[in-house]
């Protein structure tokens, strides 16, 4: 894929929105209607004081027209905190575009968290360091895509970085209400449902975002969920770790089904050879 500069995609983005996020009764309610009372122009409930109402919430514009005290509740506008996972380790270069697919998609989810006026922090790891950003400037975006571009990979040949996020967000002091975690899934088992565990310790919102290229839409849709032992991690792209590729699908398939509805996390697959515009897109548009 020819590599695409974040801000190339900027004005494709500015006709979306995180839909998702309107479910304001429910846990991803982001900078929309929430459930809590505020002061604002729109308001849920406008009637005379009695004795025990908060005076915070007195209108005095409407006390100085006539001299009434009125009560004004409206709606506030709670603010969603976000952290963006990105996996840059050896295994995501192995096609040319899906670590360039993953970052712009990565980038694009953020800047769209960030215009709903939500907090977004970014942490991404090529398998040996990770690096993290508050981004709160719309340069800061474009900083960032830079500095993605220029990531080098380590000697060590390590895929995943499931075990280098479990540390991050395990030491992270910052609050926070979901996760959305790019990766290609060349994990490790336990290290996948460590990081699993963590979040739902921490009460946080996990989506799994599974990146698929070239022809490894042949393997089994959870590379972690295949036969293959953690200590053959090292030869993930070998033939011989599907031996029966049918019978290993069929499993991979039924233990995904298994381990997404006891470890409660959201699982997305994209292909990285459609690009990011139709990824965004249609992850926008989930309710």
């Amino acid at each position: 894929m020819e590599k695409v500069r974040f801000e190339e995609i900027v004005p494709t983005l500015k006709s979306l929105s995180i839909a998702f996020q309107k479910r304001s009764d429910s846990f991803l309610y982001g900078a929309h209607r929430g459930k809590k009372k505020g002061y604002d122009d729109e308001f849920t409930e406008l009637r005379e004081y009695a004795a025990g109402d908060d005076l915070r919430y007195l209108d005095w514009k409407v006390w100085a027209k006539t001299e009434k005290l009125t009560i004004r509740h409206g709606f506030q506008q709670a603010r969603f905190s976000v952290l963006i996972l990105l996996d840059l380790s050896a295994s995501t270069n192995v096609y040319p575009e899906k670590k360039d697919t993953m970052r712009l998609a990565a980038l694009g989810l953020s800047w769209l968290f960030f215009h709903a006026s939500d907090k977004v922090n970014f942490v991404y790891s090529n398998g040996e360091d990770v690096k993290d950003f508050s981004l709160k400037k719309k340069h800061e975006f474009f900083l960032l895509d830079s500095e993605l571009t220029q990531t080098r990979f380590p000697k060590t040949k390590k895929t995943g970085c499931a075990d280098i996020f479990t540390q991050y967000i395990e030491q992270n002091q910052r609050k926070t209400d979901v996760i959305f975690w790019f990766t290609d899934l060349y994990e490790p088992t336990n290290h996948f449902k460590k990081l699993v565990s963590t979040c739902r310790e921490k009460n946080i919102f996990l989506s799994v975002i599974h990146a698929t290229a070239g022809e490894e839409w042949k393997l089994p849709p959870l590379r972690f969920l295949s036969r293959a032992t953690d200590s053959e991690t090292e030869n993930w792209f070998s033939a011989e770790m599907l031996p029966d590729y049918k019978t290993v699908w069929e499993e991979a398939v039924s233990a995904r089904a298994k381990i997404v509805t006891s470890y409660g996390f959201r699982f997305i697959k994209f292909f990285t050879t459609d690009g990011p515009f139709r990824f965004l897109h249609q992850l926008t548009y989930l309710r």
